[in-house]
């Protein structure tokens, strides 16, 4: 990801979500922040429209994730798990 790569974050309400937010605006990225409780169709539709090279998802949300299916195509960065 480099200077106007687009992110899509989908985290609940957490303290967490602010920190992923504000990295990515200080490495010039554009964020778009997608409601936790959307569908999976829906989120994914959101992943797909704004071009979104990397998802940053939770590990409560990995259903949801792996229901967007195609919708992922263009998520180019390897799914990590953080520890």
């Amino acid at each position: 990801m480099g200077v106007g790569d687009h992110l899509a974050v989908l985290l609940e309400n957490q303290p967490e979500f602010f920190d992923v937010v504000w990295a990515a605006m200080r490495l010039g990225l554009y964020v778009t922040p997608i409601n936790w409780h959307l569908a999976a169709g829906e989120a994914g539709y959101i992943v797909r429209d704004c071009d979104a090279t990397a998802l940053v998802a939770t590990a409560r949300l990995a259903d949801v994730v792996a229901e967007m299916g195609d919708d992922l195509t263009a998520v180019t960065d390897p799914p990590r798990r953080r520890r």
